[in-house]
């Protein structure tokens, strides 16, 4: 009975890692791990659990830097070519899981065996459920998952940990060489406390950075002393294309009021300050549905695939959205199709959008209200032709392309 009920619990944390996060499921997930916290599960001690999602007592040592760790890079191991990529579990539509397949499937097709190692904290693990996730929703058919710890008995070519939750398995993964692939500053994920502390741990390393634009590269060179290169946010040119529409009557609003990094309520309050002036073009909410909407014609989505979002963006006059933290795909892609692009300035986007079209204002409703009207009342062909070429030169396969030669050229630690 008792472990029925831990697995009931385990199962409740993968469906809400999955997308479905209700609150319910993360209350009986805690209530659960309380009462049976000790229980042997599969053979394992879950006490190894820590009491922080996603992340094991081991893990823990790892980041607060045990020094009686063992060492786990033992030349006596099979030796192996392999690229192993340490991933947290996902479900459909993540940007930075579709920027991860990306790099693997481009570092796959330069001949070497990439894996996905999947990190979960957990005991129940369904590698099927993941490979038909990528292969149907993210449009990867040759990518190869497994379970991290499958990856541990070998001598590995070179383990990636791509999220501050990978870091620690992905040390105790042996290899003859590490990096870390920063899409985010995931310190800034959760307010002030023990995992906003951890996530910053995993920067001081010293372990080699590939970093999602230049804003990261900086950061991790500057404050942490890391080595590190960039790729640029990118788009891809088959999917994300200018069709030079002679009717741009649509404003996409980019909202996501659950990631709270995307500010998708001051959005809101900026469309809402200008509807008024809006009234001739189509608004299109992306991502979720307001509670209160914007007067005049209101269409809300929820999440769209690429050629979905594609599609919207070449009837796009304006796109907006906003990002407190590294810029999102949003800008580049839109952009790419056409649209003119309006989110908030500061150091992070002034970097990683250099050189693009997009306008960056401060985050102020009436400033950004005043130029989401200007900009929406004043595209025209020429203007969304230039809004597609500034982007050119940020493809994925040449960005993707300049990643992985970053990683191939790393020293043997």
């Amino acid at each position: 009975m008792q472990q029925f009920f831990y697995k009931l619990s385990t199962f409740f944390y993968i469906v809400s890692e999955l997308g479905f996060r209700k609150a319910l499921s993360r209350y009986l997930r805690a209530i659960l791990g309380i009462f049976f916290k000790g229980l042997k599960v599969d053979g394992k001690d879950s006490t190894s659990k820590s009491l922080i999602p996603m992340v094991t007592d081991l893990d823990l040592e790892v980041l607060l830097g045990n020094p009686e760790l063992p060492v786990l890079d033992n030349d006596a191991r099979v030796q192996n070519n392999d690229w192993v990529w340490a991933t947290p579990i996902f479900g459909k539509g993540s940007g930075g899981h579709h920027d991860i397949f990306m790099l693997v499937d481009t570092a796959q097709q330069g001949g070497v065996k990439q894996v996905i190692g999947l990190t979960h904290g957990h005991s129940v693990l369904d590698i099927p459920h993941f490979e038909n996730v990528i292969r149907y929703d993210y449009g990867y058919h040759d990518l190869v998952l497994n379970d991290l710890d499958d990856s541990k008995a070998s001598m590995n070519e070179l383990v990636i940990a791509t999220g501050w939750q990978t870091f620690a398995p992905a040390l105790r993964t042996p290899a003859r060489k590490r990096a870390y692939l920063v899409q985010d500053f995931e310190p800034w994920f959760n307010p002030v406390g023990i995992q906003s502390y951890l996530a910053e741990q995993t920067y001081k390393f010293g372990i080699p950075c590939i970093t999602a634009g230049p804003w990261l590269a900086s950061l991790m060179t500057k404050k942490y002393g890391a080595k590190s290169d960039y790729f640029d946010l990118g788009y891809d040119p088959k999917i994300y294309r200018n069709s030079n529409s002679t009717e741009r009557n649509a404003i996409v609003i980019y909202y996501r009021p659950g990631t709270l990094r995307r500010a998708s309520e001051f959005a809101l309050e900026v469309v809402r300050a200008a509807e008024n002036q809006l009234s001739e073009f189509e608004i299109h909410f992306v991502g979720g549905a307001p509670k209160v909407l914007p007067k005049g014609n209101v269409i809300v989505h929820g999440s769209l695939n690429h050629e979905e979002l594609s599609e919207l963006y070449q009837k796009a006059a304006v796109t907006f959205v906003l990002s407190m933290t590294n810029t999102s795909l949003v800008p580049v892609e839109a952009m790419a199709a056409g649209s003119s692009v309006l989110t908030n300035s500061g150091e992070i986007n002034e970097l990683n959008l250099a050189g693009t079209s997009a306008s960056l204002v401060d985050v102020n409703i009436r400033k950004m209200g005043y130029e989401i009207v200007r900009m929406a009342k004043e595209i025209n062909q020429e203007l969304a032709s230039q809004n597609a070429n500034s982007v050119r030169g940020r493809e994925w396969d040449v960005q993707s392309k300049k990643a992985i030669n970053f990683l191939q050229e790393l020293p043997y630690a």
